[in-house]
């Protein structure tokens, strides 16, 4: 899934399954069970569902 400019600051925590995250100039991170992570507001890049996933997040908005 392609993302322009996330609108909040998210952090999640992978329960099961694996995703990825891949930023604008192809950096890619993979996560899995127990992994906790921050999506940042203005983040710019593609989210890759690897496998059915689980997760349990928080979005925090600026405003």
């Amino acid at each position: 899934m392609r993302i322009r400019h996330w609108p909040y600051d998210e952090v999640c925590v992978i329960q099961t399954g694996r995703v990825a995250i891949e930023d604008a100039d192809g950096g890619r991170v993979e996560f899995g069970p127990g992994a906790a992570f921050l999506m940042p507001a203005g983040f710019d890049g593609r989210w890759h569902t690897l496998e059915p996933t689980c997760k349990i997040f928080v979005g925090v908005s600026a405003r």
